[in-house]
């Protein structure tokens, strides 16, 4: 699984993925003092996230700290580094993956990871727009089938784009076109960030196996998206 997540991602991304009950560690105390409110599923996913998250860190040269939410809820990655934390839950599943890059190479990641399960009707509806069931009946997909693959590649695209936009989105904000062979993905935000930098379109990956979807995106950094007209 560690390779298929890599493959999401460019060499640049340093990607780890365990069982949350493997990968929780104690945490520093800023950490543990903010998840002291918690459940205690929800902290072992955090205590999960934040020791993968250190671990690939180190991996690229960082010193990692103690990783606090900001007032988003978003991680405070260390100075000239940018990540995504994902959890997955049931299905016998209880996984955690992390996906950490130098900011030199990207200045924002997504990383989601679902099960492979089928969306409910009423899910559906609020997830895939009309123009993703219509291409996805061209192509000859089953909705049923591939609706998961939507929901996976835009929370990916929104766990991207929201550290550098901060800017709330729903499903229908993000149009989705879904390559059924590769299973790589174009994204289009709906939205115009005019004042961000943050790119009308990007292109990520997914992957599907085990009983897991996963879907990945990497920004390339901000000076060479400007640069690239």
């Amino acid at each position: 699984m560690n390779d298929a997540l890599a493959g999401l991602f460019p060499e640049s991304v340093r990607v780890l993925y365990a069982p949350i009950a493997e990968a929780a560690m104690p945490l520093p105390m800023a950490e543990s003092r903010w998840a002291e409110s918690m459940a205690a599923a929800r902290r072992s996913e955090f205590a999960a996230g934040r020791a993968l998250a250190r671990q690939a860190l180190a991996a690229l040269g960082a010193r990692p700290g103690v990783l606090l939410p900001d007032g988003d809820r978003v991680p405070v990655w260390p100075d000239g580094f940018c990540g995504s934390i994902s959890h997955v839950r049931g299905g016998g599943h209880a996984l955690c993956a992390v996906a950490v890059a130098p900011r030199s190479d990207h200045c924002s990641l997504g990383l989601d990871i679902e099960l492979d399960e089928p969306l409910r009707p009423r899910v559906i509806e609020r997830v895939v727009t009309p123009a993703e069931v219509r291409a996805a009946a061209a192509a000859g997909m089953s909705l049923a089938d591939v609706a998961v693959l939507f929901f996976s590649a835009k929370e990916a695209v929104y766990k991207a784009q929201f550290p550098v936009t901060r800017t709330f989105l729903d499903f229908a904000d993000v149009e989705v076109r879904l390559d059924p062979d590769s299973l790589g993905f174009e994204a289009t935000l709906m939205t115009d960030f005019a004042e961000t930098p943050f790119p009308r379109s990007v292109t990520g990956q997914l992957f599907r196996g085990g009983g897991l979807v996963a879907a990945g995106l990497a920004l390339p950094p901000t000076e060479t998206r400007r640069g690239s007209g």
